[in-house]
């Protein structure tokens, strides 16, 4: 469920990254300086780099291809978007077994962002998190 409008009015940015592990961690500086430049602050900068640590690094494990990062932001409202070839047409979030070190990612972006989805866009899979200013 979208809880803010991002339309043409909003300012977008993006950037490819490669399905490599080190690109959450690049992601993640990316969005930052991203966030830097367009939000105008007040944005909820610390979730969402969680978010987008996490989403990134879903489309590394169980993507294929180059990732797609779009940061898109409206007043201090941002609507992250990560985009890969990937099997699936959705996501769920799971609780992996105990001592698993996978298998939580979705739940941390449930938790912290204001509203999540997946959907196919140009025949890839976007899963997006949106964060509502504190």
């Amino acid at each position: 469920m979208s809880t803010q409008r991002f339309d043409e009015a909003s300012n977008e940015v993006h950037h490819m990254f490669a399905a490599e592990p080190r690109s959450a961690r690049e992601a993640r500086h990316w969005t930052e300086q991203a966030l830097h430049t367009s939000s105008g602050g007040g944005c909820r900068e610390d979730d969402a780099l969680l978010v987008v640590s996490e989403l990134v690094a879903n489309a590394v494990l169980h993507g294929d291809g180059p990732i797609l990062l779009r940061v898109r932001t409206a007043d201090a409202a941002v609507r992250l978007e990560v985009q890969s070839s990937s099997k699936a047409d959705t996501v769920e979030p799971v609780w992996g077994p105990t001592g698993q070190t996978t298998g939580r990612g979705l739940r941390i972006v449930e938790a912290v962002s204001d509203g999540w989805g997946s959907e196919v866009v140009d025949g890839q899979l976007c899963v997006w998190a949106e964060l509502q200013p504190a």
